[in-house]
């Protein structure tokens, strides 16, 4: 029975992980919480194996999120949720340009094309995608009368 190696795994078109933030355009806001949600939804490739049709089957497993401002990444087992149910959010403490990315880890598995039984895939795969720049910037209120 041919097996998929986690080097063939990481070979296979996986899709990026479809990222976005909320709110969507415009300006950032410093000390505002940014919603962060990235597409969860598992695929199927076919791919051949020693000449053998095989189905591998891809599922996020982690996303990981960076920000070019220098803090430390944010890596969560939630892919995120929009406002107002928001669990994944970032927030930004000094203005200036900003870029987040998002890298999604996959797991699989795989079967004999047509077969009842998966086995797993060894090792896991990634993607990423980069969010257009942003700009963080400080609002201050004003009292009017």
């Amino acid at each position: 029975m041919p097996t998929v190696t986690e080097a063939e795994f990481r070979r296979l078109p996986l899709p990026a992980p479809g990222a976005r933030a909320q709110p969507a355009v415009g300006d950032l806001l410093v000390n505002m919480p940014v919603v962060l949600l990235a597409e969860p939804a598992p695929t199927t490739l076919t791919t051949t194996v020693l000449g053998t049709p095989v189905e591998v089957e891809a599922t996020p497993s982690s996303w990981t999120w960076t920000f070019s401002d220098g803090s430390a990444p944010l890596t969560t087992t939630s892919p995120g949720r929009p406002w107002p149910a928001a669990d994944v959010t970032r927030t930004f403490t000094s203005a200036g340009p900003v870029e987040i990315a998002c890298t999604v880890t996959w797991t699989g598995r795989y079967r004999v094309a047509g077969a009842a039984t998966w086995n797993p895939v060894e090792g896991t795969a990634t993607t990423t995608s980069t969010l257009p720049a942003r700009t963080v910037v400080e609002r201050r209120a004003h009292l009017v009368g």
